[in-house]
């Protein structure tokens, strides 16, 4: 019970250094001009969805990610914990962004190659948690017993 209480505590944790930490930087790049930012209206690379839609899909993958988290937590270790802590938090954060402002900041500018976008912390922060979660399946890192 303990080990359960230890994985709900890290995606917790995870989720609301993430939501917190995006939200005080993004507020930081706006208040303070240093860092140039784009104003995302779109939806996943910048895709033009209308905002209403943008909401019920975010929700819907956000439900979708916990029920896979919820059903999966127990077999793997704390890291698939971590994953999807950062997975929701950037999720959340985003999605407080777009109902707030309507819309996200994007501050990170990034070029790879020939492909040139913007980020922002929480964007990162999910993409990062997709690959823990990859890399924890991928090499069955199991919880121990």
């Amino acid at each position: 019970m303990l080990k359960v209480k230890i994985k709900i505590t890290t995606a917790l944790i995870s989720a609301v250094v993430l939501f917190l930490g995006n939200l005080f930087f993004t507020l930081w790049v706006v208040d303070s001009g240093k860092i140039g930012f784009e104003k995302n209206l779109g939806f996943v690379f910048s895709i033009p969805i209308p905002l209403g839609v943008v909401y019920i899909i975010s929700i819907a993958v956000m439900g979708i990610l916990s029920w896979i988290y919820i059903f999966n937590f127990i077999q793997y270790n704390i890291l698939f914990s971590l994953g999807f802590g950062l997975i929701f938090g950037g999720a959340v954060s985003n999605l407080y962004f777009r109902l707030v402002d309507g819309f996200v900041y994007d501050y990170f500018h990034l070029g790879l190659f020939g492909l040139r976008g913007a980020w922002n912390l929480a964007d990162i922060g999910i993409v990062l948690g997709i690959l823990v979660w990859i890399f924890t399946s991928k090499l069955k890192i199991k919880s121990t017993k």
